[in-house]
């Protein structure tokens, strides 16, 4: 219970741990954060009422399946909608930050079916480290 961020998750699996309940994702979406790949931005999360958001016409992640993503919502019309309080904007928030945290348990998965999971953890810890800034 509680443990809601990509790190903690692949921390509590390291040590065993199969299931996980936390309201994280959905919260921090409700405050206008999007969770993302340290390594496919330059930081982990964003914060779309910055104004760093207002003109970008990019989804929230490149690679990203999540109803947001893949229906070209840019981070401007989600920056838009979370200004302007639309509750619209803080769903496309909540889909996406879920769909990133099933892909990463789904990736996790299939890396210790690999037998690879201590390259995931590393790599992920080495891409974490350059992302923790929040943008």
């Amino acid at each position: 219970m509680g443990v809601g961020t990509a790190d903690h998750l692949l921390e509590g699996v390291m040590r065993g741990v199969d299931m996980f309940d936390c309201v994280f994702a959905t919260r921090v979406a409700r405050n206008g954060m999007a969770m993302v790949s340290p390594k496919t931005a330059a930081s982990c999360r964003l914060v779309m009422k910055n104004s760093c958001y207002t003109e970008d016409f990019s989804p929230l992640e490149n690679d990203c399946d999540c109803y947001a993503c893949k229906n070209n919502f840019t981070r401007a019309y989600i920056r838009h909608l979370v200004r302007a309080e639309e509750i619209f904007g803080l769903r496309l928030l909540t889909l996406h930050n879920l769909r990133y945290l099933q892909k990463f348990m789904a990736d996790m998965r299939a890396a210790i079916l690999e037998d690879r999971f201590s390259d995931f953890r590393a790599d992920f810890f080495n891409s974490y480290e350059r992302g923790l800034k929040i943008e």
